[in-house]
């Protein structure tokens, strides 16, 4: 439930932080969210899932959020979303993401980034 807040954010819940590598932990409460960077956005952290491409960030948050991506840039025939009034990811990637002289290099960095991923 969200609940205005005396700094005047909206608080949203409590997020906790775990690496099932190392064990580290954080936990903070999360006031609204920013998207659309390679930073996390409740943690504000780098986000693991980056990598430099034509002198730019491509990044992913997650694996869905990759394979959606890699589906998107790697399809021969690109349909137009179901609802155009719809503002989705696909609506607001990078152009130079989108074109098809850059697909190549884009899906070799897409690819490096889910090899990264753990099994």
């Amino acid at each position: 439930m969200t609940r205005p807040m005396a700094d005047g954010h909206i608080y949203v819940g409590d997020a906790r932080l775990v690496c099932s590598r190392c064990g580290y932990t954080r936990q903070r409460e999360v006031r609204g969210q920013e998207m659309g960077s390679p930073i996390d956005p409740i943690f504000r952290l780098p986000l693991w899932l980056q990598a430099s491409c034509r002198g730019r960030t491509l990044w992913a948050y997650n694996a869905e959020h990759l394979a959606v991506l890699v589906g998107y840039v790697g399809a021969g025939l690109r349909e137009g979303t179901p609802a155009p009034s719809a503002y989705t990811m696909i609506e607001i990637l990078p152009r130079w993401m989108k074109l098809a002289r850059h697909r190549g290099e884009v899906l070799r960095i897409l690819d490096r980034l889910q090899r990264t991923l753990p099994e």
